[in-house]
């Protein structure tokens, strides 16, 4: 085998592993991406879900306050009077 065909075959083998670095490049810069995209798409479903969940706690916390408020509209006295026995309680203690 000549030099120059030895070269050739030294230039085409070059060439070839460009190819595959260029393509393997792209293949990785691609997979990354996809990656980065299904991360944002999972934050943007875990918010969703949070923000439901922190709704639907804001409904059951303004349920629980017309109950008690309902409770001490129905038993006005009952209410301060444990409150204050707990706070003499407290003091004689």
């Amino acid at each position: 085998m000549s030099m120059v065909q030895q070269m050739e075959e030294i230039r085409e083998t070059i060439h070839k592993l460009n190819n595959e670095l260029v393509e393997k490049t792209a293949k990785e810069k691609s997979l990354e991406e996809k990656s980065l995209e299904e991360k944002v798409v999972q934050l943007l479903h875990n918010h969703e879900e949070q923000k439901q969940q922190y709704q639907k706690m804001e409904q059951q916390h303004q349920q629980i306050q017309l109950i008690l408020q309902h409770l001490h509209l129905k038993f006005p006295i009952l209410a301060p009077t444990a409150l204050d026995n707990n706070n003499d309680h407290g003091d004689n203690a």
